[in-house]
């Protein structure tokens, strides 16, 4: 059969001459990829269409910075609600070959993989038949998308350091779809200037790790996707807790870097509830995470991986407080409370990915707000100048500050007192009595093997 010339103009909304595509011949369970006669191209097609999962379909080569990747929609079942998935991924499909024939039916699932997926779900439900769908990963990270040609807008932020293989979830009511092909773009100038970043500066965006930090010279702010609970103020710098006691994880408002602070002012706290902010990192685009989000960190299941956190102390419950923290090189995250006796919080982030911050407004904190380098630099500068300063000629030793307590000995319920409750018979040693107690009179049930509580025992430390 006559396949047409490797480049031709196909397109009828993008202007240009398109390089043909090819997808992988590794694909998800529920795919088959085909030639189009119609459009002279390859297509993705999903066998079974009355199941959405597992219809994979990889490009043949990576992706490059400004490189469009077309796709036309030549199949619909609008009997579906939902809409295809469109990621990225480090991961070569060819290692995926031994792997094809048990390749899971859910994407999700392929983030429990050592290499960067990132991805976008229900990318554009308005599609039909005959539409053109272009994406295209910006110098800087930033990847796009566009229907016929109506404008672009930002699905995704990855780090533009590495080279990513795109793949399609050919899932909802896209049922087929037909690989146009690529375009080279030519790198957009600076405004005013007509030379690019790298041009300018002589050099590549700032690397973290093996992974670039996008757009870190931008202040933080919260990002728009959060828990259902959540009040954003104040252009997005504060945010609070509106009612309940959980549904309050926040996000950046982009990934950070390496070694970045971030820096938390508590805002009101409720002694009405137990419990404290929990903080930690995602390597997930939270805008991938809308309408999905737990009611606390602890509640992501541990079958997706990507999400780090972990509670300080209820000590620090107080109004005003500043905390800090950052994830270092090695992947452990250290907290500072006042720029004081820095403290580890949790170890094993991975470093590699593109990372977000992530704060749980849990239990006694009920609002937040992020503090600017500046805005604590004149705040110490005011502390200093108000306070008389004191001298001595005598040595006074500092009493050793109290380690912090480690999520390992805390309550797996409400992760602020020590463990200090047996439940019986299964002996299972999980909360607080406290919390025992409420589990007792309440669902008496254990939390890890759901055997029934007949009795608590209290420990005590000798």
């Amino acid at each position: 059969m006559q396949r047409g010339s490797a480049s031709t103009r196909v397109a009828a909304h993008f202007p240009g001459t398109w390089v043909r595509g090819q997808f992988h011949n590794v694909h998800g369970p529920n795919a088959i990829i085909e030639w189009d006669d119609q459009w002279m191209r390859f297509l993705a097609k999903r066998l079974e269409t009355s199941t959405e999962g597992g219809a994979f379909a990889f490009t043949s080569k990576q992706m490059s910075i400004n490189e469009k990747l077309m796709v036309r929609v030549t199949g619909v079942d609008r009997t579906f609600a939902r809409s295809f998935t469109f990621g990225l991924t480090t991961c070569d499909p060819s290692a995926l070959e031994d792997e094809a024939p048990r390749l899971p039916n859910n994407h999700r699932a392929l983030l429990n993989r050592p290499e960067v997926w990132v991805f976008k779900e229900d990318v554009d439900k308005d599609c039909g038949v005959d539409d053109e769908l272009v994406f295209v990963m910006r110098e800087g990270g930033d990847v796009q998308f566009s229907r016929n040609n109506r404008g672009f807008r930002t699905i995704l932020q990855v780090g533009d350091s590495q080279r990513f293989y795109a793949f399609f979830d050919v899932s909802g009511r896209v049922t087929k779809l037909t690989f146009v092909g690529t375009q080279l773009e030519t790198p957009r100038p600076v405004a005013g200037l007509g030379r690019t970043q790298t041009q300018l500066t002589g050099q590549a965006p700032h690397v973290r790790g093996n992974v670039l930090s996008t757009r870190s010279s931008q202040p933080l702010s919260f990002h728009e996707v959060h828990g259902e609970n959540v009040l954003l103020e104040r252009n997005n710098k504060a945010a609070s807790r509106v009612k309940g006691y959980c549904k309050g994880i926040v996000f950046s408002s982009r990934p950070v870097q390496v070694n970045e602070k971030i820096r938390l002012r508590i805002g009101k706290v409720f002694s009405g509830w137990s419990g404290l902010l929990r903080l930690g990192f995602t390597s997930h685009d939270p805008r991938t995470l809308a309408g999905s989000l737990p009611d606390t960190v602890s509640q992501f299941p541990s079958t997706v991986k990507g999400h780090w956190a972990g509670p300080i102390g209820a000590s620090h419950a107080v109004e005003g407080t500043l905390v800090e923290y950052k994830v270092c090189s090695n992947g452990d995250v250290l907290f500072t409370i006042e720029g004081k006796n820095s403290a580890l919080l949790l170890k094993g982030v991975n470093t590699r990915s593109v990372l977000w911050a992530m704060v749980d407004i849990y239990g006694a904190t009920t609002a937040i707000q992020i503090v600017d380098g500046a805005d604590v630099r004149a705040n110490e500068t005011r502390t200093a100048a108000s306070s008389t300063q004191v001298t001595s000629n005598t040595k006074t030793e500092k009493p050793d500050p109290k380690p912090e307590k480690t999520e390992d000995h805390l309550c797996r319920l409400c992760f602020d007192k020590d463990i200090d409750c047996v439940l019986v018979d299964c002996g299972h040693l999980v909360t607080c009595y406290a919390c025992g107690l409420k589990l007792f009179m309440g669902t008496p049930l254990c939390p890890v093997c759901r055997k029934p509580i007949k009795q608590l025992v209290k420990t005590f430390k000798t």
